[in-house]
């Protein structure tokens, strides 16, 4: 993103007047990065509890996610429970054989399923307790 860009696009969610705004702008910006979904949510990690959640992800793979209790499987929410950092998933490349746990290759496979290639998921916030998870997933491998 160029830097032009880049202030048009601070321009546009730091002046929308509504949460709706501000996700119709996200998903924009997004757009033009190349990413295919968002998911925004506030977690307790350790706790696998969910304050709330946003996304565009498709509505059968989040009914999916959260019917099959994903949440508590969940290796990015694992690795970052303990507090902030980032971590990149390659979506369709787990093996079963070598899960231990049949839900964790379940999520990978169904990511790509889905249609996506990479996960790229971030958490902000203090270390321990609830924190705000942010991941973009692309159709496509994207350098991380």
């Amino acid at each position: 993103m160029k830097k032009n860009e880049l202030i048009d696009s601070l321009n546009a969610l730091l002046s929308a007047d509504q949460n709706n705004s501000r996700w119709l702008a996200a998903e924009r910006i997004a757009d033009q990065m190349g990413v295919k979904s968002i998911l925004v949510a506030e977690v307790e990690a350790s706790l696998k509890e969910v304050a709330w959640i946003s996304t565009n992800m498709p509505a059968s793979w989040m009914e999916e996610y959260l019917g099959e209790d994903y949440l508590s499987h969940d290796p990015l929410v694992e690795g970052l429970s303990r507090g902030p950092g980032r971590i990149l998933l390659h979506c369709g490349q787990a093996r079963q054989s070598e899960m231990e746990n049949r839900k964790v290759w379940a999520i990978n496979h169904g990511l790509k399923s889905v249609g996506y290639e990479t996960l790229h998921c971030s958490r902000f916030g203090e270390s321990g307790g609830f924190g705000r998870f942010v991941s973009l997933a692309f159709e496509h491998e994207r350098p991380d």
